[in-house]
This record gives C-alpha cells, structure tokens and sequence, in this order.
C-alpha cells in the first residue's frame, strides 16, 4: 500500500507542478495582453489624433481654396497691417511729385466693433499750390480702400497763395489671428 500511496503522492506532484506552471503561464499571457492592449489604445488614440488634424487640415485647405475669390475682393478694398507702410510710402510719393510740401504726422490704431477689421487715423499735413492740393484731395477721395475723411482744414496764405491742409484719413484695416 505504500507503494500505491507513493504512486499517489508523486502523480499529485506531477499534477501541482503542471497547474502550477499553468497558473504562471496564464498570468504571464494576462499580463502580455495587457501590456500589448496598452500599447494599442495608445496607437489606436494616435491614429484618432492624426486623422483629426488631417480632417482638419483638409477642412482648412477646403475654407481657403472657397474664399478664394472672397480673399482677393477684400484685399483690393481693406488694407493688411502689412500694406500700410507701403500704402503711405505711395501717397507720399504721388504728394511728392505733385510739388506739395507733404507730411504724415500720426498713425493711430483704433479698435470697431468687427473683430475682424480695425481702424487707422493718419493725420497728414500738406501745403502746395491749388492746382496740387486739389489734385491731391481727389487721390484721398479715390483711395482705393475702404477709407474717409474724418477731419479736413483748407487754409489759404493770402501773401503767396499757398494752400495749406490738415487732414485725417480713416483707413479699414483686417486684422489677422496671430
């Protein structure tokens, strides 16, 4: 009988060990699932993350090509925060060649109520003969960008018949998200 209970008691251990290393192998299998289910929700999240930005990318590329035309009509009427310098540099330079005694004293920004579009004053002072100074009140009347003339001053020298004006020109501007 011992001989049977030997028999027993090693087919027990046989049998322990093989569960055993069935319980480990189990553990470590959950385990590399779980590290492996991981590592794909993190690729799965990127994957979300990169199709977004490309559905993004193609909604911003789609908005652009359709405001096209919109874009380009706006731009002949609105002066950009980077035209301005070159805006002023050209009416100076047709003031120049009209002999008047032109110059730009202040650039002021002012703030609408369009988020989109803000405002600049620039006084400007000039003095030539009639003729020119004629002409160069027909240019700011024809400016062409969205503009007017908030305040004039004509004054006229009796001594040398020099025409002298102040003037403030309002200017749209668009604004730009930065």
């Amino acid at each position: 009988m011992k001989k049977v209970v030997n028999k027993t008691y090693v087919s027990f251990l046989i049998a322990f060990g093989f569960m055993s290393l069935g319980a480990l192998s189990l553990t470590g299998l959950i385990y590399v699932i779980e590290d492996n289910a991981v590592t794909l929700r993190d690729r799965v999240s990127a994957i979300a993350y990169e199709k977004a930005q490309e559905k993004e990318r193609y909604e911003t590329e789609r908005l652009l090509e359709e405001t096209k035309d919109e874009r380009a009509e706006l731009s002949s009427i609105v002066l950009t925060e980077e035209s301005v310098i070159d805006f002023i540099t050209s009416i100076e330079n047709i003031a120049g060649s009209s002999g008047l005694n032109f110059k730009t004293q202040t650039i002021t920004p002012e703030a609408t109520k369009d988020k989109n579009f803000d405002e600049l004053s620039i006084k400007f002072n000039f003095s030539g003969s009639r003729s020119s100074v004629e002409y160069m009140m027909s240019v700011f009347e024809t400016v062409p960008y969205h503009s007017y003339i908030r305040e004039l001053s004509i004054r006229q020298s009796e001594a040398e018949n020099i025409w002298t004006v102040e003037m403030v020109l309002v200017v749209t501007i668009i604004q730009h998200d930065t």
